[in-house]
Protein backbone atom coordinates (compact mmCIF):
# COMPACT_ATOMS: atom_id res chain seq x y z
CA UNK A 1 0.00 0.00 0.00
CA UNK A 2 1.34 3.47 -0.93
CA UNK A 3 0.69 6.31 1.13
CA UNK A 4 1.82 10.22 1.06
CA UNK A 5 1.66 12.67 3.93
CA UNK A 6 3.19 16.36 4.09
CA UNK A 7 6.93 16.42 5.20
CA UNK A 8 7.70 16.66 8.69
CA UNK A 9 9.58 19.64 10.00
CA UNK A 10 12.95 17.69 10.04
CA UNK A 11 12.03 16.11 7.04
CA UNK A 12 11.77 19.95 5.40
CA UNK A 13 14.94 21.29 7.54
CA UNK A 14 16.45 18.67 5.33
CA UNK A 15 15.57 19.56 1.96
CA UNK A 16 15.98 23.57 3.15
CA UNK A 17 19.85 21.92 3.79
CA UNK A 18 20.10 20.30 0.36
CA UNK A 19 18.36 23.53 -1.18
CA UNK A 20 21.35 25.30 -0.21
CA UNK A 21 24.08 22.86 -0.64
CA UNK A 22 22.37 23.20 -4.30
CA UNK A 23 22.56 26.73 -4.26
CA UNK A 24 26.41 26.78 -2.89
CA UNK A 25 27.71 24.21 -5.52
CA UNK A 26 25.79 26.50 -8.44
CA UNK A 27 27.20 29.65 -6.76
CA UNK A 28 23.83 30.75 -6.83
CA UNK A 29 21.13 32.04 -4.61
CA UNK A 30 17.64 29.23 -4.17
CA UNK A 31 15.57 28.44 -6.08
CA UNK A 32 17.96 27.22 -8.90
CA UNK A 33 16.14 27.29 -12.72
CA UNK A 34 16.30 24.33 -14.70
CA UNK A 35 18.97 25.25 -16.73
CA UNK A 36 21.28 25.80 -13.45
CA UNK A 37 19.97 22.06 -12.20
CA UNK A 38 20.89 20.53 -15.64
CA UNK A 39 24.45 22.48 -15.54
CA UNK A 40 25.05 21.22 -12.17
CA UNK A 41 23.91 17.67 -13.26
CA UNK A 42 26.38 17.72 -16.50
CA UNK A 43 29.21 19.02 -14.57
CA UNK A 44 28.71 15.80 -11.95
CA UNK A 45 28.54 13.61 -14.99
CA UNK A 46 31.67 14.42 -15.40
CA UNK A 47 33.34 13.55 -12.01
CA UNK A 48 34.75 10.16 -11.32
CA UNK A 49 33.81 10.19 -7.60
CA UNK A 50 30.75 11.56 -6.72
CA UNK A 51 29.41 12.67 -3.28
CA UNK A 52 26.30 11.68 -2.31
CA UNK A 53 24.71 14.69 0.02
CA UNK A 54 25.49 16.51 -3.44
CA UNK A 55 23.68 14.28 -5.45
CA UNK A 56 20.56 14.58 -3.15
CA UNK A 57 20.93 17.86 -3.25
CA UNK A 58 21.18 17.95 -7.26
CA UNK A 59 17.75 15.88 -7.22
CA UNK A 60 16.04 17.98 -4.34
CA UNK A 61 16.95 21.07 -6.41
CA UNK A 62 15.46 19.27 -9.52
CA UNK A 63 12.42 18.61 -7.25
CA UNK A 64 12.38 22.36 -6.61
CA UNK A 65 12.34 23.41 -10.09
CA UNK A 66 9.56 21.22 -10.62
CA UNK A 67 7.37 22.38 -7.79
CA UNK A 68 8.24 25.88 -8.93
CA UNK A 69 7.17 25.66 -12.31
CA UNK A 70 4.30 22.97 -11.81
CA UNK A 71 3.07 24.58 -9.11
CA UNK A 72 3.61 20.93 -7.23
CA UNK A 73 4.05 20.38 -3.17
CA UNK A 74 7.18 18.45 -1.60
CA UNK A 75 5.43 14.91 -0.26
CA UNK A 76 6.52 11.78 1.98
CA UNK A 77 5.36 8.22 -0.10
CA UNK A 78 6.02 5.44 1.71
CA UNK A 79 5.59 1.94 -0.05
CA UNK A 80 6.77 -1.73 0.22
CA UNK A 81 10.45 -0.24 -1.13
CA UNK A 82 10.40 2.27 1.92
CA UNK A 83 9.86 6.07 2.38
CA UNK A 84 11.00 8.64 -0.18
CA UNK A 85 10.26 12.65 -0.15
CA UNK A 86 8.88 13.11 -3.85
CA UNK A 87 6.87 15.69 -5.52
CA UNK A 88 3.80 15.42 -6.56
CA UNK A 89 0.55 17.72 -7.69
CA UNK A 90 -1.89 19.23 -4.56
CA UNK A 91 -4.23 17.08 -3.44
CA UNK A 92 -3.37 14.28 -5.45
CA UNK A 93 -2.09 10.66 -4.92
CA UNK A 94 0.67 10.30 -7.77
CA UNK A 95 4.43 11.32 -7.67
CA UNK A 96 7.18 11.56 -9.06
Amino acid sequence: MTTHRTLTSEERSAMEAALALAAYMAGERPPLGFATVQHLYDLMLEQDERDEEEIIALGIAFGDAINAYAEFDWVRVSDQWGDETCVGPPHKTIHC
